[in-house]
């Protein structure tokens, strides 16, 4: 497992922290239902996932391994994995107190540890910066990073002030060192 030089955790695109590491069917059933189902179902397939149960554990690295070759076969790449990863925040219970776009955020890490197992504690997402209509969040997961993105939009999209206009991009991390992973800027007006 790879750390900093402070001892954090640094996920590593497409390789699950652990043999061990577990996601619930409930963070990947947008695999089965979302814009582009038909395009992703043969990945799905190939990988022995034709249904998924919401309440069965499955492996990370089995989840890492669709991604990757989403990736690999090059045809739509980032508009499949920016689907599943809108998608996967349609299939999260957020709690009703959940009403910005910070609160949505700060609920991933309760939810990421209810949905996931056998994984390091540093394998979350944090808020680094904060301010009105801006945030800058750094995901440290092994997923890729289309699906990351578009799990921050669906977040974004989902609490976000009614009628505003937002924006989701990756951007270098100011501070790797301290706060491992790929860091996305999120703004709204």
């Amino acid at each position: 497992m790879l750390t900093t030089t402070t001892g954090k955790y640094v996920a590593q695109q497409f390789v699950a922290s652990s043999p061990q590491a577990e996601m619930l069917g409930v963070i990947i059933e947008g695999f089965l239902h979302n814009l582009r189902t038909e395009e992703i179902r043969e990945f799905l397939m190939r990988y022995g996932l034709e249904t998924i149960d919401p309440k069965r554990w499955y492996s990370q690295q089995l989840i890492l391994n669709i991604e990757k070759a989403i990736v690999e076969a090059q045809i739509n790449a980032s508009e499949n994995l920016v689907a599943l990863g809108m998608e996967a925040v349609e299939h999260q219970p957020f709690p009703p107190t959940v009403k910005t776009i910070g609160d949505g955020i700060l609920a991933i890490k309760a939810i990421m540890a209810s949905v996931t197992r056998n994984v390091p504690p540093d394998e979350t997402m944090d808020i680094i910066v904060q301010r009105p209509g801006y945030m800058l969040v750094v995901v440290n997961m092994p997923f890729a990073a289309d699906s990351l993105y578009g799990y921050l939009w669906g977040v974004t999209r989902r609490f976000r002030p009614p009628k505003s206009i937002f924006s989701v991009k990756k951007v270098n991390n100011p501070d790797p060192e301290n706060h491992p992973g790929m860091a996305f800027e999120i703004t709204w007006s």
